[in-house]
């Protein structure tokens, strides 16, 4: 009985052993998902950087606007037409738009990435709808209908983009030549450390990750109140 006892004994007290580890590995778990939560939250602001002010007209003044001249923000927005996150992005910004009308301004520049098969067809088209005035009813059509690029022509999205001169613009997209503007896009947002898109500038400050409509809001709240 007492060679039983003390087997007993033995067995409880290894129980207690694995309880105390499995304990001590739990808290340090939780511990380091904490800390890791905790610089997820804080990384947005240490890593978000001020363009200089050169670079900042620079971006401002050569991009496709979408708003005000005079608005409390203006967003500078390095964008994909092949790419989902920018078309979540655009989603936000005309929920914000449209809540807060005539307080935001969108520069609109291009950065298609290599890898996305049309994306620099989809910015050459936009751009030949610019010609004749229309890019942003063509931007504002190919984010609409993102799942359908390639399935859609582009000459169709220029015919509902309400292009006048269609032939045009044909001839414009049916140029095989590089286009300057898009290429000089592309090396800005390389310049400004963009790490890919959408790569998001408000008011001269780059944004280490992409805003959603609380973020945009308060920036605004904060920018009409400094007079920014």
């Amino acid at each position: 009985m007492e060679q039983g006892s003390a087997i007993v004994e033995r067995l409880l007290n290894a129980a207690t052993l694995v309880a105390v580890v499995c304990a001590i590995i739990l808290t340090g778990t939780a511990l380091s998902r904490r800390r890791t939560e905790a610089s997820s939250v804080m990384s947005p602001q240490r890593d978000s950087a001020v363009v200089s002010p050169q670079t900042w007209r620079a971006l401002v003044a050569s991009g496709h606007r979408f708003g005000p001249p005079r608005a409390p923000l203006t967003i500078v927005e390095f964008g994909d037409f092949e790419c989902p996150v920018c078309g979540t992005f655009e989603n936000t910004l005309r929920r914000v738009e449209k809540a807060n009308p005539n307080q935001i301004a969108v520069i609109f520049h291009h950065w298609p990435l290599a890898y996305h098969r049309l994306a620099y067809p989809a910015a050459k088209a936009a751009e030949c709808a610019a010609q004749q005035g229309k890019f942003q009813a063509y931007h504002d059509l190919l984010y609409e209908h993102q799942d359908s690029l390639g399935l859609i022509s582009f000459d169709a999205f220029a015919g509902r983009a309400e292009v006048p001169d269609l032939a045009t613009f044909k001839a414009c997209n049916d140029d095989s030549r590089p286009v300057k503007r898009i290429d000089a896009d592309i090396a800005a947002a390389l310049q400004v450390g963009g790490q890919g898109t959408p790569t998001v500038i408000v008011n001269g400050v780059r944004l280490a990750s992409i805003p959603d409509s609380a973020a945009l809001a308060l920036r605004l709240r904060r920018a009409a109140a400094s007079g920014r």
